[in-house]
C-alpha cells in the first residue's frame, strides 16, 4: 500500500468519524441536555461555586439579609431559585453519600422558601444558620464533599 493510499484512507476514517460522532451526542435527549448542562457548568461543584464563593455571592447576600430584622424579601425571593436548584441537584447527586450529607441544607431552602412566604425574619435567620452549618456536613467530618479551600 503507497504512503499516498494510506494518508487517503486515514483521512476518510477521520472524516466518517466527525461526521457520525455529533450524531450520536444528540440521540438521546438526556445526553444532549448533559452535555449542555456541563458546558454552562450545571454540575453540583460549579453551582456549589457560584453560588457560596465571593463576598458578592448570592450565599453572603443571603446571610446579610438573613441578620436583619425586616429583610427586603424581594431580594430574598430573588436569591432562593438558585439554592432550590442546588437542593434539587444534591437530592439527584449520583452517589448516596452526597444526598445523605446534604440533607441539613435541602431542608434549610425549604425553610427558607416557608420564611419567605410567611415573612417570618427568625425563621430566615435560623435556617440561613442551618443552611451555612450545612457545609460542613459534606465538607468536613469526612464527608463526600472534600475539604473545602
Amino acid at each position: 500500500m503507497s504512503t499516498r493510499t494510506l494518508v487517503a484512507a486515514v483521512l476518510l476514517v477521520m472524516l466518517g468519524g466527525m461526521l457520525v460522532l455529533p450524531l450520536r451526542a444528540e440521540d438521546g435527549e438526556g445526553r444532549g441536555k448533559a452535555k449542555r448542562n456541563r458546558e454552562r457548568g450545571d454540575n453540583i461543584g460549579d453551582m456549589m461555586e457560584r453560588l457560596h464563593e465571593g463576598r458578592r455571592s448570592p450565599m453572603r447576600q443571603l446571610e446579610t439579609l438573613g441578620k436583619q430584622d425586616k429583610p427586603a424579601w424581594d431580594d430574598v425571593a430573588k436569591l432562593l431559585p438558585g439554592f432550590s436548584d442546588m437542593s434539587k441537584a444534591l437530592e439527584k447527586a449520583k452517589s448516596q453519600d452526597v444526598r445523605d450529607a446534604s440533607d441539613t441544607y435541602v431542608q434549610a431552602v425549604k425553610h427558607m422558601k416557608e420564611a419567605v412566604v410567611k415573612k417570618d425574619a427568625a425563621l430566615l435567620k435560623a435556617n440561613v444558620a442551618a443552611l451555612k452549618e450545612s457545609c460542613s456536613d459534606c465538607h468536613k467530618k469526612g464527608g463526600p464533599g472534600g475539604e473545602l479551600d
